[in-house]
């Protein structure tokens, strides 16, 4: 049955539900989800795992806005119950040379050879190579290990608002963890999930599955990744996040889809308020008029990418009205994939180029042996 726009309403998260996993994960339906409040930003708040929350305490510089990601924060398909994930951080600090001299002083063995040339070489690193983030890893905090990008207030916008790397803000995409800076996160990446879900439906058909827009999600930010080529990644990374995930990317995404973009949810088994959002057996069926909207996604994409689209198609021949007719849709997923690559691949590779030296040549040694294993290893799976 289609949802009818007519019964919408908006829902109100209780404040100690944002505190127990077992509220979360098991008191709302689809519906619920769908008529979350997104002026109030309810799809953005997630739990903080409780035992990742002392982790920050450890930092005595101050940190404007904290973000966990990845599989430490949030489980992950292909990782066995046993296995410990290091935990993913970025601290958005507003005086990079003063952060990064105050935490040299606290915990100088979190940083390669550069701590020896000031904090001031430190921020030029973060700031004028890769993506405009500095990273230390294989920090051990407590019982667990973790690793901490820091970046600039000026680059963290530029990159959630105007993808100018799509690095922190293609992170941002996939369920994060916000542990402190609800006031700057929420309304930044709130256009920068809106951005992420038109260029999705920019390149998907008018039928789809959930399941298939939220890996177009997470693809938007690894189509450029060298490491998915050489397997330095896990090759079934994408399903494996979309799928053990399912029910945070239901909880950011479904109420865009539904209030910015007015898809229709069709599904013929039970009616949205029956069905449980965490349940995994069944996959909402997605529809739009691909052809129609096509040029309101692509209004919707921040200007740099919008231009990286049309250089693009006049490469390829294609004039902008060939892009919205409905059988372009392969050609828009074309253009799509050139302009993320040409987006994403050189601050990719110059940021892990770069990782060389913000984490030793032991510690990336050692963390790419690592990653190499674990793509190899489930590869062969």
């Amino acid at each position: 049955m289609l949802l009818n726009k007519g019964l919408r309403s908006t829902l109100r998260l209780p404040m100690n539900c944002m505190k127990t996993y077992s509220c979360f994960l098991k008191r709302f339906s689809v519906y619920d989800l769908v008529h979350q409040d997104l002026l109030r930003y309810e799809n953005q708040k997630m739990n903080v795992p409780s035992d990742l929350k002392g982790l920050l305490d450890t930092f005595n510089a101050p940190i404007q806005v904290a973000i966990g990601y990845g599989s430490g924060v949030f489980q992950q398909a292909g990782y066995g119950s046993t296995a410990k994930p290091m935990v993913d951080f970025i601290f958005q600090v507003d005086n990079p040379v003063r952060w990064h001299e105050l935490n040299i002083q606290q915990n100088p063995s979190h940083y390669s050879f550069l701590k020896y040339l000031g904090p001031k070489i430190i921020a030029n690193v973060q700031d004028n190579y890769g993506a405009n983030i500095y990273y230390n890893t294989q920090v051990r905090v407590g019982n667990s290990y973790i690793k901490y990008g820091v970046i600039k207030r000026e680059s963290f916008i530029e990159d959630l608002e105007n993808w100018s790397t799509l690095y922190t803000a293609g992170r941002c995409q996939k369920p994060v963890a916000l542990f402190q800076g609800e006031d700057i996160f929420f309304p930044l990446n709130h256009r920068n999930l809106e951005q992420a879900a038109s260029v999705a439906l920019f390149m998907l058909p008018d039928e789809f599955s959930e399941f298939e827009f939220y890996k177009a999600i997470v693809n938007l930010s690894y189509l450029g990744d060298i490491r998915m080529s050489f397997l330095a990644e896990n090759p079934k990374k994408v399903d494996n996040i979309v799928s053990k995930q399912l029910f945070y990317f239901r909880k950011l995404y479904l109420p865009i889809l539904y209030s910015r973009y007015g898809v229709e949810f069709p599904h013929h088994h039970s009616n949205l308020h029956e069905l449980n959002s965490n349940d995994p057996t069944f996959l909402l069926k997605i529809e739009h008029n691909s052809s129609k909207k096509a040029n309101d996604y692509f209004n919707a994409f921040p200007s740099k990418f919008r231009d990286l689209i049309l250089s693009a198609a006049r490469v390829h021949g294609f004039n902008e009205n060939d892009l919205w007719l409905r059988t372009s849709i392969q050609n828009r997923q074309m253009l799509s994939i050139i302009a993320l690559k040409h987006l994403t691949q050189r601050s990719i590779l110059t940021q892990s180029a770069k990782g060389v030296l913000t984490a030793g040549l032991y510690r990336s040694i050692s963390y790419s042996l690592e990653k190499l294993k674990k793509g190899l290893f489930r590869f062969s799976r």
